[in-house]
């Protein structure tokens, strides 16, 4: 069995939180921002991206579907009507939400309108 050391590789043991890892591994392996050098201009660009889909795209924001003032989500309408009206897509972060948010999360949305609605949502984000 291979040990972790303090930097996240090398070898386990037997002992730990999961698979032998500490849980400071663990936390280290699941932080983008550990793993990343370059995460800084990942995150300004999904902000930037996400501020022109709002600008150039209606929207309704912060729609809450639970009582936690966190949990709220973006609805971006498909174009088309009737029949040719375009299914939901529900886009959920896996994440724990560590630097980004709803707010940061809607860049994918324009290439998607044309064929589908959009709803960038945290789900269980508190």
């Amino acid at each position: 069995m291979r040990r972790i050391a303090a930097d996240g590789v090398g070898t386990m043991s037997g002992t730990g939180v999961y698979r032998g890892m500490s849980q400071a591994t663990l936390d280290r392996q699941y932080s983008p921002s550990s793993r990343v050098d370059s995460l800084r201009a990942y995150l300004e660009e999904y902000r930037r991206m996400s501020a022109a889909a709002r600008r150039d795209h209606p929207a309704l924001t912060g729609l809450a579907y639970g009582p936690h003032p966190a949990e709220t989500l973006d609805y971006f309408p498909g174009t088309g009507t009737g029949a040719g009206r375009p299914p939901l897509l529900v886009f959920v972060h896996g994440g724990n939400w560590q630097a980004l948010g709803r707010a940061e999360s809607a860049f994918p949305a324009p290439p998607l309108l044309s064929g589908m609605l959009w709803s960038p949502s945290p789900f269980g984000s508190r």
